[in-house]
């Protein structure tokens, strides 16, 4: 497998360095959710150009940290900087944020998002048994899930986003 060393500024993305095959995977993998949300999306509401930009860069970065998470360069770059762990959990408030701004009537479905998530994290990085982590991510995941349901959401592809979000923070970031 082709090891890359990845350049600093990437390195809060991908950690040091990565297979070529992990890093295909998570801008394809990115570039597959931006296209679909963007797709889906436009064809039930109709938005500026500004938004359709910040809906896919959003959503790019969220499918692509959906693959990226899971990478062992990511966990052990977070691993052996935990402050850079925490500012990395905090940081995705804005997500929930800048999806709020633009779709102003599911304000509430992406503020659960964004604080559900970033306090489940925060949870989970004070579960130190790892078998126990699991168990407790994915019981936080679930019950994320079952709540983004029952929130009422007429565009249906935007729950899209909030399950992508808890697997890429929940499951993938924050299980040890």
């Amino acid at each position: 497998m082709t090891t890359i060393k990845i350049p600093r500024f990437l390195q809060d993305l991908h950690g040091k360095e990565t297979s070529l095959f992990s890093l295909i995977a998570i801008y394809l993998m990115g570039l597959i959710v931006a296209f679909v949300v963007d797709f889906q999306m436009m064809s039930v509401v109709d938005l500026s150009t500004w938004k359709i930009i910040v809906v896919f860069v959003l959503a790019f970065d969220i499918g692509g940290g959906v693959i990226a998470n899971y990478t062992d360069s990511t966990r052990k770059y977070y691993e052996e900087n935990k402050r850079k762990h925490t500012i990395f959990i905090f940081l995705h408030i804005l997500h929930g944020t800048f999806f709020a701004l633009i779709f102003m009537d599911q304000w509430v479905l992406f503020s659960f998002m964004s604080i559900y998530a970033v306090l489940s994290c925060l949870l989970l990085a004070s579960v130190r048994n790892k078998e126990n982590n699991r168990i407790f991510s994915a019981l936080l995941f679930t019950i994320g899930i079952l709540i983004i349901f029952l929130i009422p959401c007429p565009i249906e592809v935007l729950r899209v986003i909030p399950i992508l979000f808890f697997t890429k923070l929940i499951l993938a970031f924050s299980t040890q």
